[in-house]
């Protein structure tokens, strides 16, 4: 397997409805190099960002003015690494509601 080979990826719901949000921009950032991949969700509010580097990543969701971030997202060797935004356009985002991060072996 290549050095960049493994996946983050998720889902962008409307803190209100619970419904996906589509059109979301959704950024990874690697926190070593810095270097940052962008991701648009789709119609079913997920998103996915292959082939990166095992490592530490910043990933964080904007939308119409709305925006959450997970600051240190582990992506494992091997592994895949899931995580679900729930975005409130006119609330500020309260990060402990978030859900926990969830790794699912790759295998």
């Amino acid at each position: 397997m290549p050095a960049e080979g493994w996946t983050i990826y998720g889902y962008v719901l409307d803190r209100a409805s619970q419904q996906p949000l589509s059109g979301a921009v959704v950024i990874a950032t690697d926190a070593v190099s810095g270097r940052s991949r962008r991701v648009t969700t789709n119609g079913l509010g997920q998103f996915a960002f292959g082939r990166l580097a095992a490592g530490r990543y910043a990933v964080a969701v904007n939308i119409d003015g709305a925006r959450d971030v997970w600051p240190d997202v582990v992506l494992d060797a091997g592994k895949r690494t899931a995580l679900r935004f729930h975005i409130g356009s006119t609330k500020k985002i309260d990060l402990d509601d978030r859900l926990r991060v969830r790794r699912v072996n790759r295998r």
